[in-house]
């Protein structure tokens, strides 16, 4: 796995219906089931998330899940071109171990058996629920509005030694590549699992702070190209 938990901050892609998920309640939220495909779906304000198989003892928004997510978003991004061509090939498979998940999330023994076999119970959760995501949406990119539909999440996911791959679909890295870059600090992955508002509230200012520096950035470059 490709990420330093020495490092403080990564670089993630993120998207205008992702930021969305931290505030879906699946057990409170309305949701419209189709009896044909006995998919439910649940609309947001830019995009309508698909569950299937829908279970509504299951919370698919619980922080684990989206932990994992970013995390998953973190490692496809280091292994493909911001902004590749559609020509152009991706790469969607991803891996890290049970012990470097432990220490992302900051337990104290990652490599006992004890902790490996809690955290590898909460992968398998949060992969899981994941596994029965799907999202259309419709986003700007550059100077055009484009359209995202029945992105399913992932592919599939494996565990083998104690590695977990993970295929996304080429669907959903796609759109992750089309999109924009922001800074997340991966002291956010030891936020406790019953404070899914801490996180969204750090990601809200994280992502803020990220808006601010990059407007400060093309200001500056202006400023500099007319000075010549």
């Amino acid at each position: 796995m490709p990420v330093d938990k020495n490092k403080k901050i990564e670089k993630i892609l993120n998207a205008p219906t992702l930021n969305l998920l931290i505030s879906v309640n699946s057990k409170t939220v309305d949701k419209v089931r189709d009896p044909i495909t006995n998919q439910t779906s649940i609309h947001l304000e830019t995009g309508t998330i698909h569950i299937e198989n829908f279970d509504a003892n299951k919370d698919y928004f619980k922080l684990r899940v989206l932990k994992m997510l970013d995390l998953l978003i973190l490692l496809v991004g280091k292994k493909n071109q911001y902004r590749l061509s559609e020509e152009e090939a991706i790469n969607c498979l991803v891996e890290f171990s049970i012990k470097q998940y432990a220490e992302l999330m900051g337990k104290s023994k990652p490599a006992s058996i004890s902790t490996k076999k809690n955290v590898r119970r909460i992968i398998e959760e949060a992969l899981s629920l994941l596994n029965d995501l799907s999202i259309s949406t419709t986003e700007k990119r550059k100077s055009e509005i484009k359209e995202f539909k029945d992105m399913k999440l992932i592919e599939e996911f494996k565990c083998k030694k104690g590695v977990y791959t993970v295929q996304l679909t080429e669907k959903f890295v796609r759109y992750l590549i089309t999109s924009y870059v922001t800074n997340f600090p991966l002291r956010l992955f030891k936020i406790d699992e019953r404070s899914k508002n801490v996180y969204s509230l750090a990601k809200k200012l994280v992502y803020h702070q990220s808006i601010n520096n990059n407007r400060k950035k093309k200001f500056m470059k202006s400023y500099q190209l007319n000075l010549y």
